[in-house]
C-alpha cells in the first residue's frame, strides 16, 4: 500500500479547533484562549445555520476536517464545505472565520510545516520497516482487509496536542495522525495505531454485505479491527494481543466502547478467538460481535 505523507497546516488547525470544541484539555505550554474564542464563534455559526444537535455538529466537524485535508486557503475550506452545510450558511462568513483561526494558529505555531516535516520522520521510518508486514499479516487474518493492498492512501500528519491521536476518513481515502516524536506508550507503538487506522479505510466496502444497523457499522467495525491490528503487531514483534493491551488500545486510542473498558476487551478477545477457530465469514463475525457487545 503506497502512503502519501502530507503536511497541511489547515488539518492541524481544524484538529486543534475540534478538540477545543469538545472542551478537551490541551497542553498548558500554549495560551489557547484566542483560538478557543474563534472556535466558540464557529460553533455558534453552525447553530445559526441550523446545525443545533450534537449529531449535526459532529458531522459538520467531520466534513470540516476532511475539507481541511484538501485545502490551501480559507476560501478552499469554505468552498469544499459548500455542498455539505445548509444552504443558508454564508461562505464568506465561514471564510472569515477560518482566516481568524488561521491567524491565531500561525502566531502559536509559526514554523509548523517545518516542524511537522521533521516530526513525521520517525513514524515514517517505522512504517517503512514494519508497516507492509503488519498489513500483510492483518490481511491474512481478515481477508476483508486484503483489498487495501496495492492502493494509495494519504497520511495527514498533525501537530501533536493530545499526546497521540489518530482518525480514519474512508470517504477521502485518508487517515490523520499526530506526529509525536516518540511513542507515548512503548507497549503500543504509534506504527500499530497507524496500521489500525489504515485498515479502517475498508469499512465502506463492507456495508453492502452487513446486516448491522447503519449507525453501528463504524463503531463495531473500528472495535473489530483492534484484535487483528494487535495480532499483526505481535507477529512483527511490536506489541502483544491480550486483555491488558486491548484495554490499553481502547483507552489510549479513544475508541468508543459500549461497555466498561475491561469488559469490552474481554468480549473482543473472546469473539476474536471464536472467529479464528470457526473461520466464519467476516460479515457474520461482525454481527456476532454486535450481539455480544450490545447484549
Amino acid at each position: 500500500m503506497y502512503l502519501n505523507w502530507i503536511v497541511n497546516r489547515w488539518t492541524s488547525l481544524i484538529h486543534c479547533s475540534h478538540q477545543l470544541s469538545l472542551a478537551r484539555p490541551l497542553p498548558g505550554i500554549h495560551d489557547w484562549t484566542p483560538l478557543r474564542d474563534v472556535v466558540l464563534r464557529l460553533t455558534q455559526d453552525f447553530v445559526d445555520a441550523g446545525l443545533a444537535s450534537e449529531t449535526e455538529q459532529r458531522v459538520a466537524w467531520q466534513k470540516l476536517l476532511e475539507a481541511s485535508m484538501r485545502a490551501d486557503s480559507a476560501c478552499d475550506v469554505a468552498e469544499l464545505l459548500g455542498g455539505v452545510l445548509p444552504k443558508n450558511t454564508s461562505r464568506s462568513g465561514l471564510t472569515q472565520r477560518m482566516n481568524e483561526a488561521a491567524l491565531v494558529f500561525r502566531e502559536m505555531f509559526p514554523n509548523l510545516e517545518k516542524q511537522l516535516e521533521w516530526r513525521m520522520q520517525p513514524l515514517r521510518e517505522q512504517w517503512e520497516a514494519y508497516g507492509p508486514g503488519l498489513l500483510a499479516h492483518a490481511g491474512r487474518l481478515v481477508p476483508a482487509c486484503k483489498s487495501h493492498r496495492g492502493k494509495e492512501a494519504a497520511v495527514q500528519v498533525m501537530q501533536p496536542i493530545c499526546g497521540g491521536f489518530g482518525a480514519s476518513h474512508p470517504d477521502v481515502a485518508a487517515v490523520r495522525i499526530e506526529a509525536v516524536l516518540t511513542n507515548p506508550l512503548q507497549e503500543l507503538p504509534e506504527v500499530v495505531r497507524l496500521g489500525w487506522l489504515l485498515m479502517q479505510l475498508q469499512l465502506p466496502s463492507w456495508r453492502p454485505s452487513l446486516s448491522i444497523e447503519e449507525r453501528l457499522i463504524e463503531p463495531i467495525g473500528v472495535l473489530a479491527l483492534l484484535p487483528p491490528a494487535l495480532a499483526a503487531g505481535q507477529v512483527v514483534e511490536l506489541c502483544r494481543i491480550d486483555e491488558p493491551h486491548v484495554s490499553l488500545a481502547i483507552e489510549q486510542w479513544q475508541v468508543a466502547a459500549p461497555r466498561e473498558v475491561a469488559q469490552t476487551a474481554t468480549i473482543l478477545l473472546s469473539w476474536w478467538e471464536a472467529y479464528l477457530q470457526t473461520n466464519s465469514d467476516w460479515p457474520i463475525a461482525l454481527t456476532a460481535l454486535q450481539r455480544s457487545l450490545l447484549a
